[in-house]
């Protein structure tokens, strides 16, 4: 859904910046599942789209972030370059 959001080019009204917060607090939920479980819950690829999308975006939530790239430390291993790259942007 971020990825979608942000092909799109971001929330349009108030109602749609409504509904990114509500993703950007299920996505935080998801993350630290993940750090927590290691459960799979949130595949370090599925992290890196996610990270492009908050700054394709503009979104630079700090914790998020350092969520995320905590995130793809644990499964580096199954992420291709131009993803990790995408982190990097």
């Amino acid at each position: 859904a971020m990825h979608r959001i942000a092909r799109l080019g971001g929330p349009r009204d108030q109602n749609h910046a409504v509904v990114l917060d509500a993703l950007l607090n299920a996505i935080e939920k998801q993350t630290s599942q993940e750090i927590e479980n290691q459960d799979g819950s949130m595949p370090a690829r599925c992290a890196t789209i996610i990270a492009w999308s908050c700054a394709s975006l503009k979104v630079f939530q700090q914790d998020l972030f350092g969520a995320l790239i905590r995130v793809v430390e644990l499964g580096l291993d199954t992420c291709k370059d131009f993803e990790v790259t995408n982190l990097l942007w």
